[in-house]
This record gives C-alpha cells, sequence and structure tokens, in this order.
C-alpha cells in the first residue's frame, strides 16, 4: 500500500507557507497613500477634465488633492462643488488650495483671511459632502523684504498663519500650510523668545506638507535626513507632516526632481522614508508636486523599455547611524530648493 498518507501535510505546510510569502510580499509592495498638488484649475472645468485627474487619482493612489481654488471659489463656486462631490465618490478627498507670497506680509493679511472666510462658508454650505481643510503656500522667502529683515517678515508671517487658523477654528477643516525642509535652521525671535522657524509653524497650524525636494531618500541631503527634525517636533506637539516631492522637469539643480530618476526611483524613496518614519504618529505619508509633473513621469514610466519592477518587494533599509543632522551650508539661501 502506497504511504502517501505522510506526504500530504507536508505539502500542506508547504502550500501554506508559500501563500503567507505571497501575502506578506504583496502587503509590503503596496505603494503608500500620497496627495497631490493640483495648481491648473482650469483642468477641472470640464468633464472630461474631471474624469481624466480622478482616474489618476485612483491610479496612482491618491488620497487627497489639493486643489487651487481661488478663482473657482469666487467665480465658479458650483464647479467647485461638482468636483469635491465627483472626488469624494470616486475615495479621493479635496484640501482648498491658496498660494500668493505677498500675503505673507501684514498689509495684504486680508486678502488670505477673506479667502479662508469664503472657504469655511463654502464648505459649511456643502456640509459632509465638503472639501477637508484649507491649504495655503504662503512662501515668505521669495520677497524682498525677507532679504531686508528676515525676522520682521517672519513674524507677520506667523501673524497671517494665526489668523488664517483663527478662521477654522470650530469648523470641521484643518488648516495645513506648504514650508521649505530648512525652515528648521531659520531662527525666529518672536514675543521675546527665540525658536527655529519650523517650531513656529507647527504650534500654529494643523499639519505642515514639507517640500522636502530631493531626488534621494538616503542621508547625507536626502529626504530622511531634510525632515527629521520637523517630524521630530511634530510628534512632540501632537501635529502631522506629510512629506512632499518634486516631479516637475527643467529644474536646477537637478537633485530637487525625480524628473530625471523616474517613477520607480521616487516609489523606492517612499518606501525608504516610511520605513524610518511610519512609526512616528506625526508621519502622514506623502504629496506629489504637481499633477502635471506627475502625470509626466508616469506616462515615462509606461513607455520605457526597462524591466525594472515598480514596486520591488525588497528594499534598502537606511543607516540610521548615519543621518546627517547638519545641513549644508548652502540652505541659507532664500530659494525652497536649496
Amino acid at each position: 500500500m502506497p504511504h502517501h498518507s505522510s506526504k500530504f501535510p507536508l505539502m500542506l505546510v508547504l502550500i501554506l507557507l508559500l501563500s503567507s510569502l505571497s501575502w506578506t510580499a504583496q502587503a509590503q509592495t503596496v505603494p503608500p497613500p500620497r496627495d497631490l498638488w493640483l495648481w491648473n484649475y482650469t483642468t477641472i472645468l470640464t468633464p472630461e477634465g474631471r474624469d481624466e485627474v480622478l482616474q489618476f487619482a485612483r491610479d496612482q493612489h491618491i488620497r487627497t488633492i489639493y486643489l487651487e481654488s481661488q478663482a473657482l471659489l469666487q467665480n465658479q463656486s458650483a464647479t467647485l462643488g461638482t468636483f469635491i462631490a465627483q472626488a469624494r465618490a470616486a475615495g479621493v478627498q479635496v484640501e482648498l488650495l491658496f498660494g500668493n507670497p505677498r500675503w505673507a506680509l501684514a498689509p495684504y493679511h486680508q486678502e488670505a483671511v477673506s479667502l479662508a472666510q469664503q472657504a469655511v462658508t463654502f464648505s459649511q454650505s456643502l456640509g459632509s459632502s465638503g472639501p477637508i481643510g484649507l491649504h495655503f503656500d504662503v512662501e515668505p522667502y521669495l520677497l524682498a523684504e525677507w532679504q531686508q529683515d528676515r525676522n520682521a517678515t517672519a513674524n507677520q508671517y506667523l501673524d497671517l498663519l494665526a489668523k488664517l487658523q483663527a478662521e477654522v477654528q470650530g469648523s470641521s477643516l484643518t488648516l495645513t500650510v506648504d514650508i521649505p525642509f530648512w525652515y528648521d535652521t531659520i531662527p525666529v525671535t518672536r514675543n521675546g523668545i527665540t525658536r527655529n522657524m519650523h517650531m513656529w509653524v507647527l504650534d500654529t497650524v494643523d499639519r505642515i506638507t514639507i517640500m522636502a525636494y530631493r531626488d534621494h531618500a538616503q542621508p547625507p541631503d536626502g529626504i530622511i535626513d531634510h525632515v527629521q527634525n520637523e517630524i521630530t517636533y511634530a510628534t512632540d506637539v501632537g501635529k502631522r507632516v506629510v512629506i512632499g516631492v518634486e516631479t516637475n522637469c527643467g529644474l536646477f539643480p537637478e537633485k530637487i526632481t525625480f524628473c530625471e530618476e523616474g517613477l520607480t526611483a521616487m516609489e523606492n524613496a517612499f518606501q525608504s522614508v516610511r520605513a524610518v518614519y511610519a512609526a512616528s504618529p506625526a508621519f502622514d505619508n506623502f504629496a506629489v508636486h504637481d499633477y502635471r509633473g506627475y502625470q509626466a513621469l508616469v506616462s515615462a514610466s509606461l513607455t520605457s523599455t526597462s524591466t525594472a519592477t515598480l514596486f520591488p518587494t525588497t528594499w534598502m533599509l537606511p543607516n540610521l547611524t548615519s543621518l546627517t543632522l547638519m545641513k549644508p551650508q548652502e540652505y541659507n539661501g532664500f530659494l525652497p530648493n536649496k
């Protein structure tokens, strides 16, 4: 009589083990959710444009779209509401994005505050189907006043953030602002206390999106070391940090964008960064700048003849002991991509 009975349990164990390994590999390769800046609001003015954006969002695991909304809010609020409703139906959230560097200065604060007031009223009119927050991109270092009196300009900017936070207080909306990664090297004296600027910002708003514009994760001069101070402080004060990357081409220096490295390199960087920071309660995944650049990156990947796997099952983890906290001197400049 053949003795098959002893082999069957062994085969079953092997099958279960292989299935488990396969499931684990799939779990490890799930791409992290990410947010997306969409500055060109005209993209969503037509049904075809809205469908294109939302299909891209589904394909690329987009969690939240930061939609430039000033003109839409003031002139085409019905279209804005339609897009937000369609996005929610597709499982995508929307933040109303506004940006202008001059709003950092006190004489222009009311422009931004008025927009925030309009946005809150608009959002309340939509109820539970509205946007999840307001998102301000105000970059004071682009102003001549930053060079003339940095501390005074920074204080005016921080005053603006306090006013914006007051406008969303009591609503269901969150306030997120974009900051460059080098704010942790900028001391600001405020009310007799001197601290680095990223701390002042995080104390004021609900969340930051840090423009960690580098084309690799690993230190030195990589995404991992450039966001460490912000994530550490955000953890201490109970705030959240989204890590932003750039994809547009034609930028200098090339190290600030994934245009040349491509989609696979960006996804690998996301996985490396997540391996370091996923356990932190402040870590709130990633954001990609911006829609058109990301589209081009995906198109280039699809037409490439490379056989590289988009989401490899193994990742090179960073050597945490090699983290370089010292920022190169070039970051004392005023541009966000320095």
